[in-house]
């Protein structure tokens, strides 16, 4: 099958105002977004005759193009409109062109749009909504990028009170990180990389469709940890927010990925840090990595453990899941919740 043309996600045309404000006044409660819309429901045409009226260059081939790649399950597509005429939309990437939210297997919202008459009703509010719980679905992660200029103050602002935060990679220009110490020119650009966990504490989508057919009975998970020491031999443990427990940085497989890109995401999102080598060290399983969930579910994880290399040892908490990081000389270190053996921690 031949592969559709590539639309690059941009944080909005130039010229265009960005999407979009807080629903403070009045709503359409009887609106909600058509998501997706089935074939041949959105009619482009509309909406490259609503946006041109306001001055963006929106042509209904880039719509077409969005519902071609739906249909192939590259894009997801939602669409607002109030009495029948276009009031918006937003399209989520499965496979996103940012290099680092597709090496992290993040979704990514592109090209969020509500037209200057219909803002700071809640459609903005309400195509997110959509967007998060279709990803949620899927997975525990949602990313986008967003203009750096005050022209984006108002998405800036809506993306920080929905809960994205900055991965903690500095700006972007052109897709590109802008070094430390460079300069760039501040147009549209110039981007900031933002991601939100989804239903913090709870199972992937995957786990979760898992359960619903299983209910609460022993699953048994694929899953990933990390051995990693500092110059001084000391081990990084995190503290679970929840129960209080340490481990290593540790997580699930999720569908689609390979162990090792597993352990790179989990040590990233848990502490921030960049793996620069990865190592297989060990394959762990049986009865003494069973674990019960306040809520009853029972898993069994079969680990695959990686010990770990990176230049920076400053460790910073996702604050979503893990409350801490910290560093333990062998005599200092916390009961862990798993029985990792002694030579494979300490080697």
């Amino acid at each position: 099958m031949a592969s559709l043309p590539e639309v690059r996600p941009s944080p909005r045309p130039r010229g265009a105002a960005p999407c979009c404000g807080t629903p403070p006044g009045g709503t359409y409660p009887d609106a909600p977004p058509t998501c997706p819309p089935p074939a041949g429901a959105a009619d482009g045409s509309a909406f490259e005759s609503a946006f041109a009226l306001i001055g963006w260059s929106k042509p209904r081939a880039l719509f077409d193009r969005y519902l071609a790649e739906q249909a192939v399950g590259l894009r997801w597509t939602c669409v607002a409109e109030v009495n029948d005429a276009p009031t918006g939309y937003l399209t989520v990437a499965w496979r996103s062109a940012d290099p680092e939210l597709a090496a992290r297997a993040i979704p990514e919202i592109v090209d969020l749009n509500v037209l200057p008459q219909h803002r700071r009703k809640g459609l903005g509010s309400s195509l997110l909504d959509a967007a998060e719980a279709e990803v949620a679905e899927r997975g525990a992660w949602i990313g986008l990028r967003v203009g750096l200029h005050r022209g984006y103050g108002a998405a800036q602002r809506l993306y920080v009170r929905r809960g994205y935060v900055p991965d903690g990679q500095g700006a972007l220009y052109d897709g590109l990180p802008v070094p430390e110490g460079g300069t760039t020119v501040l147009d549209d650009d110039a981007a900031l990389r933002m991601v939100k966990h989804l239903a913090p504490g709870t199972a992937s989508g995957y786990v979760r469709a898992l359960r619903a057919a299983w209910g609460s009975r022993l699953l048994l998970l694929p899953a990933v940890a990390v051995v990693l020491h500092d110059p001084e031999g000391r081990l990084l443990l995190v503290q679970d927010r929840a129960s209080g427990t340490w481990s290593l940085p540790a997580g699930g497989i999720e569908p689609g990925e390979d162990a090792e890109s597993a352990a790179r995401r989990e040590l990233r999102e848990e502490t921030q840090l960049e793996a620069e080598h990865l190592e297989l060290v060990g394959a762990l399983g049986g009865p003494g990595f069973r674990h019960t969930y306040p809520n009853g579910d029972r898993v069994e994880y079969a680990l695959f453990v990686y010990r770990a290399r990176v230049s920076s040892v400053v460790a910073h908490p996702d604050e979503v899941e893990i409350e801490r990081c910290a560093w333990f000389g062998r005599e200092q270190s916390p009961p862990l919740r798993f029985p990792y053996p002694e030579e494979l921690l300490w080697a």
